[in-house]
């Protein structure tokens, strides 16, 4: 079966950047890539991090001053921390999320790397597509510039199911929110917490 890209018209929003949707003939395939912008901050981060522990690490582990109760392990939670940033800076410049539907499931995946959110849902259960503004705060509670979205699917049972999350860009969100609708014959409808 010969593979045709997703023709537009004037009632669909243009396809956003770092985004494509494929039409198979029988299911819908959408990609979305992962940040290089922000794999570049967290490669500049890890490996400032990973030289701060070279040069401090040895002197801590070996220390006499730490006592050989549970002080000895504390650097063990920063090189976790370290390995984590570093598997998260890989992820965003290798990844890609896929969105895989046809009438009956739709299945998430995010590859080559593993990744949190790899679901398979009946798309018999999915009632209504929508998207979440997440705006995360500084410690001192003040509204800070970092936001993202997530789109989420509410089921006739009434759960609220996360489909993709970490989108930086609302038009990537909206433009899987329209299409998922669009392909499910869904019809969209105020969603409360909607963005």
């Amino acid at each position: 079966m010969q593979e045709k890209q997703k023709r537009w018209d004037d009632s669909v929003m243009q396809m956003p950047k770092g985004m494509t949707l494929t039409d198979h003939g029988n299911y819908i395939e959408i990609t979305r890539r992962w940040s290089k912008t922000i794999a570049f901050f967290m490669t500049v981060f890890s490996v400032f991090w990973w030289f701060i522990l070279a040069k401090i690490l040895p002197e801590l582990w070996f220390s006499d001053s730490i006592n050989a109760g549970w002080e000895r392990f504390f650097p063990v939670v920063h090189v976790i921390a370290g390995v984590g940033v570093g598997y998260a800076a890989l992820a965003n410049w290798f990844n890609t999320s896929y969105i895989f539907t046809d009438k009956s499931r739709m299945e998430i995946r995010h590859r080559p790397l593993p990744w949190f959110g790899n679901k398979v849902i009946e798309a018999s259960q999915l009632g209504q597509f929508y998207v979440k503004q997440v705006i995360h705060k500084q410690q001192n509670g003040t509204q800070s510039a970092n936001v993202s979205f997530q789109v989420r699917a509410k089921t006739h049972g009434g759960d609220d199911i996360k489909i993709l999350s970490g989108l930086r860009d609302n038009q990537q969100a909206l433009f899987i929110e329209q299409q998922l609708e669009k392909y499910l014959n869904i019809e969209d409808m105020r969603v409360r917490g909607e963005y």
